[in-house]
């Protein structure tokens, strides 16, 4: 390979456009400013995020911990469902349990939806038959 010319060429739009090492090394100061500048920048965002951080540190910390006994409550209602859903399943009555602990079905033609675990068995002792499947007609709609 020849040595490179004093002079550096550079093409452009094919032209042939000479580059003098004086303009070179201005280039490199402009992109080793840039750079500088761009730090700074990343920098202060980064002291900013911090900062946030360090402010909100406390009420973030206070809604995980809503979160959290929400999110207990609603698993303890759906648990509670339980004994309601066994005798759905053994009156062979399709059911749903939807979020946020909210027990549907379809009874004798009116869909029932439950939030309270407790009212929800009631219905389903009162009006459900288990054991030959067929239901009383007292219907009485709880929700929509």
């Amino acid at each position: 390979m020849p040595p490179k010319p004093a002079k550096q060429q550079q093409q452009q739009s094919g032209r042939n456009i000479p580059v003098s090492p004086v303009s070179a090394s201005k280039e490199t100061d402009a992109n080793a400013n840039n750079m500088t500048a761009l730090a700074n920048a990343v920098t202060a965002v980064q002291a900013s995020i911090n900062s946030f951080r360090e402010e909100n540190r406390a009420s973030i910390a206070s809604l995980h911990s809503i979160l959290s006994v929400y999110g207990q409550r609603i698993t303890d209602v759906e648990e509670a469902f339980s004994e309601s859903k066994k005798k759905l399943h053994a009156a062979k009555i399709q059911f749903a349990l939807y979020y946020p602990a909210t027990l549907q079905f379809t009874h004798n033609g009116r869909r029932m939806k439950f939030t309270d675990p407790a009212t929800a068995l009631t219905y389903v002792n009162k009006n459900v038959a288990a054991d030959d499947g067929s239901s009383v007609s007292q219907v009485t709609e709880d929700g929509d």
